[in-house]
C-alpha cells in the first residue's frame, strides 16, 4: 500500500513502482544511480522567472507581454490580438517508456499535453510548430508515424504550420502551441474566498494507466484498467473548451502533475486554501478500484496521479459553470494549503507530485 504520509514522493515510488507519472517512467535503479540536479525544480522555475521577467524588460518596438513566465502559458498582445503561447517536451525515459506506446500515441499525447495549457489560460487551440528528435535507429517510417498521431490528435480544430527533424542520442518531441485569447486571459492567481473548484474531466485515471502499464498484472481483459490504459495514451483534450471557460472562471491550470501538486499551485498563486471532496472527483468509485485491485493506495493515487490534462478552475457556483466542470471542492481563506475530504470527513493524503528533474 502507498503511504499517506510520512515519505517522499520517491520513497513512495520506490516501495509500490506503481504510479508512473512522467519521471517515475524511469526504473528505479537508473534514477537511484544518476546524476540529482542541485536544486528542486520549482525553485529553478522561480529563478528563471525572476531572470526573464517580463516586467523587467523593456524591447523597443517588441509587441506587450500581458502574461509571462508562472502560468500555464505567456499571453502576447499582437496588434488587436491576445496570442497565447506555451510549449511542451516529451522525452522518451523520462515521460514515457516507448515499450507502453506506438509512435503515433507518442504523437498524439505530445499535442494533447501542450493543447490543455492553452485551455487553462482561456485560449482557443488553433497552431502547432513541432521539432522531433529522432534517434539514428528510427526509421523514417517512425517518425512519420509521430507525425500521424499529432494530426489525428489536431483533428480539424488546429493546424500544424512549420516544424524541425533532427537526429539526436535518444527520442524525444517539443511542441509549441499558440491561439487567440478572445475574453478574459485566464491565470492561476485569480481565484477568490468562496469559490467552487471545478475539473472538467476525471483526475487520476491517467496515473491509473501508468500504474496498470508497469504492474505485472494483466489489464486487456479488466475494462476499468484498460480504459484508464487508454485515457494515459491518448489523452482526450477539449480543444474549444477555453473560450467558454474564460467567460466564467476566476482562475485555472491543467492537471498534468497531479490534482493535488496543480491545485497547490493555484492556491498560492491566489493566496487561498482549497478543501476538496475526492467522492466529487469524477469516476472517483472506478478509479478507486483500479488502484485498489492493482494493491495501492488508491486515494494517494487519485490525487498524484499526473498526465490527466483536464483543467482544474474555479469559479463562483453556477450553471455555467457545472455545464464545463464538475464541482469537487471550494476555497478559503488561507496561503496555499490542500485538504481532502471523503464524504465529508477530513482525510489525511499526502500531496507528493514530482519533480521533472
Amino acid at each position: 500500500m502507498w503511504p499517506c504520509s510520512g515519505k517522499s514522493s520517491w520513497e513512495a515510488y520506490r516501495s509500490t513502482n506503481a504510479l508512473h507519472s512522467r519521471q517515475r517512467c524511469l526504473d528505479c535503479e537508473t534514477r537511484a544511480r544518476g546524476p540529482r540536479w542541485s536544486v528542486l525544480e520549482f525553485e529553478l522555475l522561480e529563478a528563471l522567472h525572476s531572470l526573464f521577467a517580463t516586467d523587467k524588460q523593456v524591447v523597443v518596438g517588441a509587441c506587450p507581454v500581458p502574461v509571462g513566465i508562472g502560468d500555464d502559458g505567456a499571453v502576447l498582445q499582437v496588434g488587436g490580438a491576445q496570442l497565447a503561447v506555451s510549449v511542451d517536451a516529451q522525452v522518451e525515459g523520462v515521460h514515457f517508456r516507448r515499450a507502453w506506446l506506438s509512435w503515433e500515441d507518442v504523437g498524439f499525447r505530445a499535442l494533447a499535453s501542450a493543447a490543455s495549457d492553452l485551455a487553462a489560460m482561456g485560449a482557443g487551440v488553433e497552431f502547432a510548430l513541432l521539432s522531433v528528435f529522432a534517434p539514428r535507429g528510427m526509421t523514417d517510417d517512425h517518425v512519420l508515424a509521430v507525425h500521424r498521431g499529432v494530426k489525428e490528435a489536431a483533428g480539424d480544430s488546429m493546424r500544424i504550420v512549420g516544424g524541425n527533424v533532427s537526429t539526436a542520442s535518444e527520442f524525444s518531441i517539443s511542441t509549441t502551441v499558440m491561439g487567440k485569447v478572445p475574453g478574459a486571459i485566464l491565470r492561476r492567481s485569480g481565484a477568490q474566498v468562496g469559490d467552487t473548484v471545478f475539473v472538467t474531466g476525471p483526475v487520476g485515471l491517467a496515473g491509473l494507466g501508468c500504474a496498470a502499464l508497469s504492474s505485472d498484472a494483466g489489464f486487456e481483459d479488466a475494462p476499468v484498467l484498460a480504459n484508464a490504459v487508454n485515457r494515459w495514451r491518448r489523452p482526450q483534450v477539449d480543444f474549444g473548451l477555453g473560450p467558454p471557460l474564460g467567460q466564467v472562471a476566476t482562475a485555472a491550470i491543467d492537471i498534468s502533475d497531479g490534482l493535488g501538486q496543480d491545485l497547490e499551485h493555484l492556491c498560492r498563486a491566489s493566496g487561498v486554501d482549497a478543501v476538496v471532496e475526492l467522492n466529487a472527483v469524477p469516476e472517483f468509485e472506478q478509479t478507486c478500484s483500479g488502484f485498489e485491485a492493482l494493491g495501492s493506495n488508491s486515494r494517494y493515487g487519485i490525487v498524484n496521479g499526473g498526465e490527466d490534462y483536464v483543467v482544474l478552475f474555479t469559479a463562483p457556483d453556477s450553471p455555467h459553470a457545472r455545464a464545463l466542470g464538475v464541482p469537487i471542492g471550494v476555497l478559503q481563506a488561507g496561503d496555499g494549503k490542500v485538504s481532502f475530504t471523503v464524504q465529508g470527513s477530513p482525510v489525511d493524503v499526502a500531496v507528493d507530485g514530482f519533480q521533472h528533474r
